[in-house]
């Protein structure tokens, strides 16, 4: 009977020269010809992506973000600005949240205030 220490290193020698001859036939059997590069051609425009019609708004860590003809711009710092909801008039109606109170706040197109609906700071 064959002893498990022999068996265990004939094993592992059939395991690396297995591995290198299966190695080195596939890598004979490469191709050496790289394809010959294509001349270079005139630049053509490509046409601009689809831009959707209207305004986007989104809340990102407390700042309140813009997406319009496919351009972001930040509306308001990062106060603690979220849940931006566009109101009939063009109006934004966001919520202001602070450590313990949070407040509803009407704002411009362009994140300015332009009333607080309510006070609701803790004491």
């Amino acid at each position: 009977m064959i002893p498990k220490v022999v068996l265990g290193v004939c094993l592992a020698v059939l395991m690396v020269l297995t591995g290198v001859s299966t190695y080195l036939l596939i890598g004979s059997r490469q191709s050496k010809l790289a394809a010959a590069p294509l001349k270079p051609t005139a630049a053509q425009p490509t046409p601009r992506g689809f831009q959707l019609p209207g305004t986007l708004f989104v809340a990102q860590n407390g700042a309140l973000y813009s997406l319009s003809f496919g351009r972001y711009r930040q509306l308001t710092p990062e106060a603690g600005w979220m849940q931006p909801s566009l109101m009939p008039d063009g109006n934004l109606l966001a919520v202001k949240r602070g450590g313990f109170y949070s407040d509803i706040y009407i704002l411009n197109q362009f994140g300015r205030p332009l009333k607080q609906l309510t006070t609701n700071q803790a004491p």
